[in-house]
């Protein structure tokens, strides 16, 4: 939260500013919540927000197999969870690398499951994602990419009869998301 208040001014005096960049996913959602809401409920907003994500991945993965009011219920439970509510009241990566994991295995999971043109847009998404990720700690992106690769790749070699170039558009569309967020982290 600090650091989204006052990044230059504390940065300037810091031996490296390495720290900032690599920070980024955390700093800049906190610091356009704080722009538009203040200071003072900027952090609460912020945190709901990064409850909400998780919930509504919870609720979307439910969805596909589940009843609404299952699924609401499944979304809820995952809600109340307190190792869950610990790690997001933690004000370093833990939360936003918890949302931001829970928003991409819900991706993945509806990947598979969307049409030649959803499936695209889906790959955007996770692009996005994934630049997120790496702006909130590298090593997060790292494990996730590899599950996400080895999720995608063996699905559209397993389930469909996919060509190279079917692989090649669907890479080509992560990319376009991630450097699309990546490009929009750096500007904010």
């Amino acid at each position: 939260v600090t650091l989204s208040a006052f990044g230059a001014h504390i940065t300037d005096r810091a031996p490296t500013d390495a720290y900032y960049w690599t920070k980024l996913g955390i700093i800049a959602p906190q610091y356009l919540v704080s722009h538009f809401l203040g200071y003072d409920v900027a952090h609460s907003a912020f945190r709901a927000g990064l409850l909400l994500l998780i919930l509504g991945s919870g609720y979307v993965v439910a969805r596909v197999r589940a009843p609404m009011l299952v699924s609401a219920m499944a979304a809820l439970l995952l809600g109340l969870n307190t190792v869950l509510l610990g790690f997001l009241g933690d004000t370093y990566m833990t939360g936003p690398g918890l949302a931001a994991i829970a928003v991409l295995f819900a991706l993945l999971y509806l990947w598979p499951l969307c049409e030649r043109g959803g499936r695209t847009a889906v790959s955007v998404l996770i692009g996005a994602d994934f630049a997120w990720l790496v702006m909130i700690h590298p090593q997060f992106a790292i494990v996730c990419a590899a599950t996400a690769a080895a999720f995608m790749g063996g699905n559209l070699l397993v389930r469909t009869r996919t060509t190279f170039v079917v692989l090649l558009w669907q890479a080509l569309a992560v990319l376009v998301g991630f450097w699309t967020a990546f490009t929009s982290f750096i500007f904010i």
